[in-house]
C-alpha cells in the first residue's frame, strides 16, 4: 500500500472513532431543560410551558414533543402540532382543550352515545372535545362504557 493510503484509512479510522465517541457522550448527557421539566410535571395536568419552550429553543424538539406526550397522554400527532403551536406562538391550545374537557367531569354527550350504542360516534366526539389521538380516545370511551355498564 502506497503512504497515501495509509494515511487516509488512518484519517478515516479516526474520525469514526470520534463519531463514536461524540454520539455517546451526547446520549449521556441530559437536554438542556430536561432537569426544569422533569422538576415541574408531577402530573399529566402539570406541563411546563416554560421548560418544554426551553427544549424547543435547545434544539431538542423531539425531547419536547416525547415529554408533552408522557406527561398529557396525547398522541404523536396531536402532540407535535402543540409543540409546533408553542413553538410559534408559546402557548399550548391542545392542553388547555384536554384539561378543560376532563375537569368537566363526565360528558354527558358521550356518556349518551355509549349508551345509545354509538361507540364509533363517542370516540369521535372524545377526539373534538379533547384533542387525544385515536388510541387514547378510544381507551378513554372503552372505559367510560365499563363504568356505564
Amino acid at each position: 500500500m502506497s503512504e497515501t493510503t495509509i494515511i487516509t484509512l488512518v484519517l478515516l479510522a479516526g474520525a469514526v472513532i470520534l463519531g463514536i465517541a461524540v454520539a455517546r457522550r451526547a446520549r449521556l448527557e441530559k437536554p438542556e431543560g430536561y432537569d426544569a421539566f422533569k422538576k415541574s410535571s408531577s402530573s399529566k395536568s402539570d406541563v411546563s410551558v416554560e421548560a418544554l419552550l426551553t427544549l424547543v429553543r435547545g434544539g431538542q424538539k423531539i425531547t419536547a414533543i416525547k415529554r408533552y406526550r408522557e406527561q398529557t397522554g396525547l398522541g404523536l400527532k396531536e402532540s407535535k402540532d402543540a409543540i409546533d403551536e408553542l413553538e410559534a406562538s408559546g402557548n399550548l391550545p391542545l392542553l388547555n382543550k384536554a384539561v378543560s374537557a376532563a375537569s368537566a367531569g363526565t360528558m354527558p354527550e358521550i356518556e349518551q352515545l355509549i349508551r345509545q350504542g354509538n361507540q364509533i360516534e363517542a370516540i369521535k366526539r372524545y377526539r373534538d372535545l379533547t384533542g387525544a389521538g385515536l388510541k387514547e380516545a378510544k381507551d378513554a370511551v372503552d372505559a367510560l362504557a365499563k363504568t356505564l355498564s
